[in-house]
């Protein structure tokens, strides 16, 4: 009871401490604004399809967070400290559970289970790989119902390493909160100490490095929280587009526009989309980075604009492709003469110039002579027509 009012917190249950802290939303976290979790924009996370009505409560998304003996996972690890977050009202609520002896992890698992409704979302970082199929395998062991699989999971690591993988030396959760949310922890608990922490305490009584631990999990949920309007930014509005219009307003102490700027891989970015049936999210993504776009990315971008039957954007990156010698800019030009503006000249041009580029390359034969025939059959037609015009009755 003495270490639960050390902590700010109350005695559950014999070894198992509950704490609560409130952040209000409208209080920074760096300079990220919390407001828009009172209403989050998900669509970036969603396919097409499933997207969340836009009545959708902010409070079914839990936030949630683990601190383990180890990151190895199976049976011989132990969530012994486990923090959830949920917006209720004008604030991001924090409820945290910590074990003081290994006997209170039932009641642990249990109270977890009865304080989450069955409509909530798992919001994590690396919550897929780690955190939530540890928490199954402790339900297993301890004969418990596994009551937290088969909710929606949203896991912030993928998105986070789609669009910065490539430009950040690694995509740990305080790499992201220091470049996107401008958060830079002072006096933190190192999170390779943690473990150590809780053993000696388990151990030898040591009380003294607790509250840093406590306070550690809590950081790390509340920049969980933050990472979904800062990461809905970055994928709803593309590279250098905070001018336009997106739906995305700027929020006190965030500037859009500065994270539009940021450096991020674009053609990743429109992948997923285009995965997640967003064609013209992936479109604007790559538009936006267009002079930076390699070969296979610039290819992405016009079969985007053929989809929209945009042929003069769709020809003119095309051409580009062609003058950087890559085939298959030669290739959609000949397609796109043949098929299109059924200009068959012109078609067997680019056909010619693709044997070229990519001498030996499966179809181009067949293409070339399917032109001359198509070219041949033009002649005997254009042909009939002279000779009906030259000789009146002569054409049945």
């Amino acid at each position: 009871m003495q270490l639960a009012e050390r902590l700010g917190g109350t005695l559950r249950t014999a070894g198992l401490i509950e704490i609560e802290h409130r952040h209000p939303l409208d209080r920074l976290h760096g300079r990220q604004s919390l407001a828009s979790l009172a209403r989050p924009d998900l669509r970036w996370l969603t396919t097409a399809e499933a997207d969340r009505p836009t009545n959708d409560p902010a409070a079914d998304l839990v936030f949630i967070d683990t601190e383990t003996t180890g990151l190895a996972g199976g049976t011989g690890t132990l969530a012994f400290l486990i923090g959830v977050a949920q917006v209720r009202g004008d604030a991001l609520v924090f409820t945290q559970w910590l074990i003081t002896r290994f006997s209170a992890e039932v009641a642990l698992l249990e109270t977890l289970s009865q304080r989450l409704s069955p409509q909530v979302e798992w919001v994590t970082y690396n919550g897929k790989s780690f955190d939530l199929p540890l928490l199954s395998t402790r339900l297993k062991l301890a004969r418990l119902a596994d009551s937290l699989s088969g909710r929606v999971h949203h896991d912030l690591l993928h998105p986070t390493r789609t669009a910065f993988g490539r430009h950040w030396p690694d995509c740990r959760l305080q790499t992201a909160e220091q470049r996107l949310l401008g958060v830079h922890r002072e006096h933190d608990l190192p999170g390779h100490r943690i473990p150590a922490v809780w053993a000696d305490f388990v151990q030898f009584g040591d009380t003294s490095e607790l509250a840093s631990l406590v306070e550690h999990n809590r950081v790390d949920l509340l920049s969980l929280a933050a990472l979904v309007p800062a990461l809905s930014t970055v994928y709803l509005v593309p590279l250098g587009m905070a001018d336009r219009s997106t739906g995305i307003a700027s929020a006190p102490g965030i500037a859009a526009e500065a994270l539009s700027m940021l450096a991020r891989d674009s053609a990743s970015i429109a992948r997923m989309q285009v995965r997640r049936r967003r064609p013209e999210s992936a479109r604007a993504h790559l538009t936006g980075a267009e002079a930076s776009l390699d070969a296979r990315a610039l290819l992405e971008l016009a079969v985007l604009h053929r989809a929209r039957h945009d042929w003069p954007n769709a020809t003119r990156l095309w051409r580009e492709l062609a003058e950087r010698g890559a085939p298959a800019g030669h290739e959609a030009l000949a397609k796109y003469h043949e098929h299109v503006t059924h200009d068959f000249d012109q078609a067997l041009r680019w056909c010619n110039a693709l044997s070229v580029a990519a001498p030996g390359l499966a179809g181009v034969e067949r293409r070339r002579e399917r032109l001359l025939q198509k070219l041949r059959r033009a002649d005997a037609i254009e042909r009939d027509i002279f000779v009906a015009v030259d000789r009146p009755g002569t054409l049945r």
